[in-house]
Protein backbone atom coordinates (compact mmCIF):
# COMPACT_ATOMS: atom_id res chain seq x y z
CA UNK A 1 0.00 0.00 0.00
CA UNK A 2 1.40 3.57 -0.93
CA UNK A 3 -0.36 6.74 0.17
CA UNK A 4 0.68 10.30 -0.17
CA UNK A 5 0.27 12.76 2.81
CA UNK A 6 0.62 16.56 3.23
CA UNK A 7 2.81 17.99 5.69
CA UNK A 8 1.15 17.87 8.75
CA UNK A 9 -0.09 13.98 8.23
CA UNK A 10 2.93 13.19 7.70
CA UNK A 11 4.73 14.32 10.78
CA UNK A 12 2.15 13.40 13.38
CA UNK A 13 2.22 10.05 11.28
CA UNK A 14 6.09 9.06 11.24
CA UNK A 15 6.63 10.13 15.33
CA UNK A 16 5.47 6.20 15.96
CA UNK A 17 7.14 4.53 13.26
CA UNK A 18 10.57 4.64 10.56
CA UNK A 19 11.09 7.49 8.84
CA UNK A 20 13.34 7.41 5.85
CA UNK A 21 15.12 10.14 3.84
CA UNK A 22 15.74 8.60 0.12
CA UNK A 23 18.06 11.74 -0.62
CA UNK A 24 21.63 11.17 -0.77
CA UNK A 25 24.12 11.41 1.79
CA UNK A 26 25.21 14.85 1.29
CA UNK A 27 21.52 16.39 1.07
CA UNK A 28 21.03 14.16 4.34
CA UNK A 29 23.94 15.98 6.06
CA UNK A 30 23.23 19.21 5.36
CA UNK A 31 19.49 18.97 6.56
CA UNK A 32 16.95 16.20 7.50
CA UNK A 33 13.92 16.24 8.87
CA UNK A 34 14.47 14.79 12.88
CA UNK A 35 15.32 11.07 13.35
CA UNK A 36 15.13 10.20 9.72
CA UNK A 37 17.15 7.12 8.60
CA UNK A 38 19.19 7.62 5.31
CA UNK A 39 18.53 5.36 2.75
CA UNK A 40 19.96 7.08 -0.68
CA UNK A 41 18.09 6.15 -4.12
CA UNK A 42 21.21 7.87 -5.45
CA UNK A 43 24.81 8.63 -3.86
CA UNK A 44 26.63 11.28 -3.98
CA UNK A 45 29.02 9.61 -6.75
CA UNK A 46 25.77 8.85 -8.48
CA UNK A 47 23.86 11.91 -7.91
CA UNK A 48 27.10 13.57 -9.94
CA UNK A 49 26.69 10.97 -12.61
CA UNK A 50 23.08 11.38 -13.44
CA UNK A 51 23.38 14.89 -12.97
CA UNK A 52 26.29 15.47 -15.85
CA UNK A 53 24.41 13.21 -18.01
CA UNK A 54 21.16 15.51 -17.92
CA UNK A 55 23.13 18.32 -18.53
CA UNK A 56 24.60 17.06 -21.49
CA UNK A 57 22.24 14.79 -22.95
CA UNK A 58 19.15 15.36 -21.11
CA UNK A 59 16.02 14.13 -19.23
CA UNK A 60 15.82 11.20 -21.09
CA UNK A 61 19.55 9.94 -20.81
CA UNK A 62 19.75 11.05 -17.04
CA UNK A 63 16.28 8.64 -16.17
CA UNK A 64 18.13 5.81 -18.36
CA UNK A 65 20.87 6.32 -16.17
CA UNK A 66 19.25 6.38 -13.15
CA UNK A 67 17.40 3.31 -13.55
CA UNK A 68 20.37 1.47 -14.60
CA UNK A 69 22.20 2.52 -11.83
CA UNK A 70 19.33 2.12 -9.23
CA UNK A 71 18.14 -0.84 -10.65
CA UNK A 72 20.52 -3.33 -9.30
CA UNK A 73 20.02 -2.31 -5.54
CA UNK A 74 16.34 -2.94 -5.70
CA UNK A 75 16.81 -5.84 -3.12
CA UNK A 76 19.06 -4.04 -1.06
CA UNK A 77 16.35 -1.48 -0.59
CA UNK A 78 14.18 -3.96 0.83
CA UNK A 79 16.99 -5.57 3.05
CA UNK A 80 17.64 -2.16 4.71
CA UNK A 81 14.17 -1.57 5.26
CA UNK A 82 13.58 -5.02 6.91
CA UNK A 83 16.33 -4.11 9.07
CA UNK A 84 15.23 -0.76 9.66
CA UNK A 85 11.30 -1.30 10.49
CA UNK A 86 10.47 -4.82 11.19
CA UNK A 87 6.53 -4.08 11.61
CA UNK A 88 6.77 -2.90 7.83
CA UNK A 89 5.50 0.36 8.25
CA UNK A 90 7.55 3.22 6.65
CA UNK A 91 7.31 7.22 5.93
CA UNK A 92 9.43 8.47 3.05
CA UNK A 93 10.66 11.61 1.25
CA UNK A 94 12.78 12.70 -0.84
CA UNK A 95 13.59 16.70 -2.44
CA UNK A 96 10.39 17.19 -3.70
CA UNK A 97 8.21 14.45 -3.04
CA UNK A 98 9.25 13.03 -6.67
CA UNK A 99 11.14 10.28 -8.41
CA UNK A 100 13.32 9.07 -5.82
CA UNK A 101 10.70 8.86 -2.78
CA UNK A 102 8.23 7.47 -5.67
CA UNK A 103 10.82 4.74 -6.89
CA UNK A 104 11.69 4.04 -3.15
CA UNK A 105 7.84 3.75 -2.35
CA UNK A 106 7.13 1.11 -5.21
CA UNK A 107 10.21 -1.04 -4.71
CA UNK A 108 8.48 -1.38 -0.86
CA UNK A 109 5.45 -1.46 -1.36
CA UNK A 110 5.78 -4.40 -4.27
CA UNK A 111 7.56 -6.20 -1.17
CA UNK A 112 4.72 -5.81 1.11
CA UNK A 113 5.71 -2.95 3.17
CA UNK A 114 2.58 0.37 4.22
CA UNK A 115 4.48 2.96 2.54
CA UNK A 116 4.05 6.90 3.43
CA UNK A 117 5.35 9.60 1.13
CA UNK A 118 5.92 13.35 1.98
CA UNK A 119 3.60 15.65 -0.98
CA UNK A 120 5.98 17.89 -2.15
CA UNK A 121 9.23 16.23 -0.01
CA UNK A 122 11.99 18.09 2.36
CA UNK A 123 10.98 21.21 0.43
CA UNK A 124 7.70 21.00 2.29
CA UNK A 125 9.06 20.01 5.24
CA UNK A 126 11.37 23.62 5.30
CA UNK A 127 8.79 25.58 4.52
CA UNK A 128 6.79 24.33 7.35
CA UNK A 129 9.90 24.51 9.33
CA UNK A 130 10.17 28.40 8.76
CA UNK A 131 6.38 29.03 9.01
CA UNK A 132 6.86 27.61 12.29
CA UNK A 133 9.34 30.61 13.54
CA UNK A 134 6.86 33.53 12.39
CA UNK A 135 3.82 31.81 14.32
CA UNK A 136 3.12 33.35 17.99
CA UNK A 137 5.35 31.90 20.38
CA UNK A 138 4.53 31.79 24.29
CA UNK A 139 8.08 32.01 25.36
CA UNK A 140 9.45 33.17 28.94
CA UNK A 141 13.01 33.67 28.72
CA UNK A 142 15.66 32.96 31.63
CA UNK A 143 17.62 35.57 32.16
CA UNK A 144 20.87 35.91 34.40
CA UNK A 145 24.78 36.85 34.71
CA UNK A 146 27.49 34.25 33.15
CA UNK A 147 27.73 31.66 35.62
CA UNK A 148 24.29 31.94 37.17
CA UNK A 149 23.53 28.32 36.53
CA UNK A 150 20.81 29.17 34.01
CA UNK A 151 21.20 26.23 31.73
CA UNK A 152 21.08 23.51 35.06
CA UNK A 153 17.67 24.99 36.29
CA UNK A 154 15.92 24.78 32.77
CA UNK A 155 16.86 21.60 32.23
CA UNK A 156 15.91 20.04 35.76
CA UNK A 157 12.42 22.65 36.07
CA UNK A 158 9.90 19.54 36.11
CA UNK A 159 7.94 18.54 33.63
CA UNK A 160 4.16 20.89 33.05
CA UNK A 161 1.72 20.33 31.03
CA UNK A 162 1.48 23.68 30.38
CA UNK A 163 5.15 24.42 29.51
CA UNK A 164 8.34 22.99 27.86
CA UNK A 165 11.87 23.62 28.11
CA UNK A 166 13.82 24.35 25.17
CA UNK A 167 18.00 23.92 25.67
CA UNK A 168 19.00 26.21 22.84
CA UNK A 169 22.81 25.52 23.75
CA UNK A 170 22.21 21.88 23.67
CA UNK A 171 20.58 21.91 20.18
CA UNK A 172 23.06 24.01 19.28
CA UNK A 173 25.98 22.21 20.95
CA UNK A 174 27.61 25.47 22.12
CA UNK A 175 27.63 26.92 25.48
CA UNK A 176 27.21 30.64 23.69
CA UNK A 177 30.50 32.19 24.87
CA UNK A 178 33.67 32.40 23.44
CA UNK A 179 34.57 29.38 25.77
CA UNK A 180 31.19 27.63 24.70
CA UNK A 181 32.26 25.07 21.86
CA UNK A 182 35.22 23.37 23.84
CA UNK A 183 35.18 19.94 24.56
CA UNK A 184 31.79 19.92 23.16
CA UNK A 185 30.43 17.73 19.74
CA UNK A 186 30.38 19.40 16.40
CA UNK A 187 27.25 22.01 15.90
CA UNK A 188 26.20 20.73 12.81
CA UNK A 189 24.13 22.57 10.42
CA UNK A 190 21.93 25.57 10.52
CA UNK A 191 19.47 23.82 8.82
CA UNK A 192 19.44 21.07 11.15
CA UNK A 193 19.57 23.39 13.85
CA UNK A 194 16.36 24.91 12.79
CA UNK A 195 14.65 21.65 12.19
CA UNK A 196 15.30 20.37 15.75
CA UNK A 197 13.83 23.81 16.86
CA UNK A 198 10.90 23.51 14.71
CA UNK A 199 9.84 20.30 15.48
CA UNK A 200 10.03 21.03 19.28
CA UNK A 201 7.98 23.80 18.74
CA UNK A 202 5.25 21.79 16.69
CA UNK A 203 5.20 19.06 19.05
CA UNK A 204 3.11 21.54 21.41
CA UNK A 205 -0.54 23.95 20.81
CA UNK A 206 -0.16 27.10 19.98
CA UNK A 207 -1.19 27.69 23.40
CA UNK A 208 1.58 25.96 24.85
CA UNK A 209 4.76 27.80 26.58
CA UNK A 210 7.78 27.12 25.67
CA UNK A 211 10.98 28.60 28.48
CA UNK A 212 14.50 29.32 26.96
CA UNK A 213 17.75 31.12 28.13
CA UNK A 214 18.14 34.28 27.23
CA UNK A 215 20.81 34.10 24.41
CA UNK A 216 22.23 36.43 21.65
CA UNK A 217 21.37 35.80 18.05
CA UNK A 218 24.42 33.94 17.56
CA UNK A 219 25.09 30.86 19.60
CA UNK A 220 29.02 29.73 18.46
CA UNK A 221 28.46 29.31 14.47
CA UNK A 222 24.40 29.18 14.07
CA UNK A 223 22.06 31.64 14.95
CA UNK A 224 18.49 31.23 16.20
CA UNK A 225 16.09 32.27 13.60
CA UNK A 226 15.42 35.86 13.74
CA UNK A 227 11.64 36.13 14.05
CA UNK A 228 12.13 33.67 17.10
CA UNK A 229 15.00 35.92 18.41
CA UNK A 230 12.38 38.92 17.75
CA UNK A 231 9.93 37.25 19.87
CA UNK A 232 12.52 36.70 23.03
CA UNK A 233 12.98 40.02 23.06
CA UNK A 234 9.39 40.78 23.55
CA UNK A 235 8.82 38.15 26.46
CA UNK A 236 8.66 38.23 29.92
CA UNK A 237 11.91 37.52 31.66
CA UNK A 238 12.92 35.82 34.65
CA UNK A 239 16.51 36.90 35.83
CA UNK A 240 18.55 34.74 38.27
CA UNK A 241 20.52 36.82 41.05
CA UNK A 242 23.31 35.06 42.17
CA UNK A 243 25.87 36.58 44.55
CA UNK A 244 29.45 37.55 41.92
CA UNK A 245 32.00 35.07 44.33
CA UNK A 246 29.28 32.18 43.41
CA UNK A 247 29.54 32.89 40.01
CA UNK A 248 33.01 32.96 39.98
CA UNK A 249 33.28 29.58 41.57
CA UNK A 250 30.66 27.58 39.45
CA UNK A 251 32.26 29.43 35.92
CA UNK A 252 35.95 28.07 37.67
CA UNK A 253 34.26 24.38 38.35
CA UNK A 254 32.59 24.34 34.90
CA UNK A 255 36.01 25.90 32.57
CA UNK A 256 39.27 26.02 34.97
CA UNK A 257 40.38 22.64 34.15
CA UNK A 258 39.36 22.81 30.41
CA UNK A 259 42.70 22.70 28.08
CA UNK A 260 44.96 25.64 28.32
CA UNK A 261 45.90 26.29 24.82
CA UNK A 262 42.14 26.47 23.75
CA UNK A 263 41.31 28.70 26.58
CA UNK A 264 44.53 31.09 25.45
CA UNK A 265 43.12 30.47 22.03
CA UNK A 266 39.95 31.78 22.00
CA UNK A 267 40.87 34.28 25.12
CA UNK A 268 42.66 36.26 22.29
CA UNK A 269 39.76 36.06 20.05
CA UNK A 270 38.01 39.08 22.18
CA UNK A 271 40.93 41.10 21.79
CA UNK A 272 39.04 43.89 20.30
CA UNK A 273 36.71 43.20 23.27
CA UNK A 274 38.78 42.95 26.04
CA UNK A 275 41.37 45.42 24.97
CA UNK A 276 45.36 44.71 24.25
CA UNK A 277 45.83 44.86 28.37
CA UNK A 278 43.30 42.53 29.45
CA UNK A 279 43.47 40.38 27.11
CA UNK A 280 47.42 40.03 27.66
CA UNK A 281 46.73 39.82 31.40
CA UNK A 282 44.28 36.73 31.13
CA UNK A 283 46.83 34.75 29.02
CA UNK A 284 48.83 35.28 31.60
CA UNK A 285 46.56 34.37 34.77
CA UNK A 286 45.89 31.19 32.14
CA UNK A 287 49.70 30.25 31.79
CA UNK A 288 50.03 30.75 35.43
CA UNK A 289 46.98 28.26 36.98
CA UNK A 290 45.49 31.82 38.22
CA UNK A 291 42.14 30.88 37.47
CA UNK A 292 40.08 33.26 39.10
CA UNK A 293 42.17 36.21 37.97
CA UNK A 294 41.32 35.18 34.08
CA UNK A 295 37.58 34.70 35.48
CA UNK A 296 37.46 37.48 37.01
CA UNK A 297 38.58 39.68 33.55
CA UNK A 298 36.38 37.97 31.58
CA UNK A 299 33.31 38.34 33.86
CA UNK A 300 33.39 42.08 33.83
CA UNK A 301 32.93 42.07 29.86
CA UNK A 302 30.33 39.57 29.71
CA UNK A 303 28.49 41.24 32.60
CA UNK A 304 28.57 44.32 30.70
CA UNK A 305 27.03 42.56 27.75
CA UNK A 306 24.84 40.96 29.92
CA UNK A 307 23.75 44.48 30.86
CA UNK A 308 23.31 45.99 27.74
CA UNK A 309 21.61 43.27 26.24
CA UNK A 310 19.11 43.43 28.69
CA UNK A 311 18.08 47.15 27.06
CA UNK A 312 16.53 44.85 24.34
CA UNK A 313 13.71 43.56 25.95
CA UNK A 314 10.70 45.25 25.89
CA UNK A 315 8.26 43.27 27.67
CA UNK A 316 7.43 45.40 31.15
CA UNK A 317 6.87 41.47 33.09
CA UNK A 318 10.87 41.41 34.64
CA UNK A 319 11.04 39.26 37.04
CA UNK A 320 14.15 39.40 39.39
CA UNK A 321 14.56 35.83 41.62
CA UNK A 322 17.77 35.89 43.72
CA UNK A 323 19.02 32.48 44.14
CA UNK A 324 22.27 31.10 46.06
CA UNK A 325 24.43 27.65 46.88
CA UNK A 326 21.72 25.39 47.49
CA UNK A 327 20.25 23.70 43.98
CA UNK A 328 16.85 22.11 45.36
CA UNK A 329 15.55 25.76 46.79
CA UNK A 330 16.75 27.69 43.90
CA UNK A 331 14.58 25.00 41.45
CA UNK A 332 11.60 25.50 43.67
CA UNK A 333 11.44 29.11 43.65
CA UNK A 334 12.25 29.11 39.72
CA UNK A 335 9.24 26.38 39.61
CA UNK A 336 6.95 28.81 41.62
CA UNK A 337 7.64 31.53 39.10
CA UNK A 338 7.47 30.18 36.42
CA UNK A 339 4.09 28.19 36.81
CA UNK A 340 2.74 31.51 37.71
CA UNK A 341 3.78 33.11 34.98
CA UNK A 342 2.02 29.95 32.68
CA UNK A 343 -1.10 30.25 34.27
CA UNK A 344 -2.10 33.64 34.13
CA UNK A 345 -3.60 32.92 30.03
CA UNK A 346 -5.38 29.87 31.41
Amino acid sequence: MIKKLEINEFIAGSKNHVLIDARSESEHAKGHIPNACNLPILCNEHRVIIGTLYKQQGREAAVHKGFELVGPLFASFIDTANLLAPQRVVYIYCARGGMRSNILAWVLGMAGFKVYVLEGGYKKFRNYVLATFTAPLNLIVLGGKTGSGKTELLNQLPYSASYTTIDLEGLANHKGSAYGGIDMPAQGTHENFENRLATIINSQTPQHYFIVENESIAIGQLRLPRAVYVQMQAAPIVELLLPYDLRLMRIAHEYGELNKEQLITQTKTLTKRLGGLNTQLAVDAITNNECNVWIALLMQYYDKCYTNGLQNYKNTTHIKLEIDHNFNSNLSKLSTVIRQLTSISN
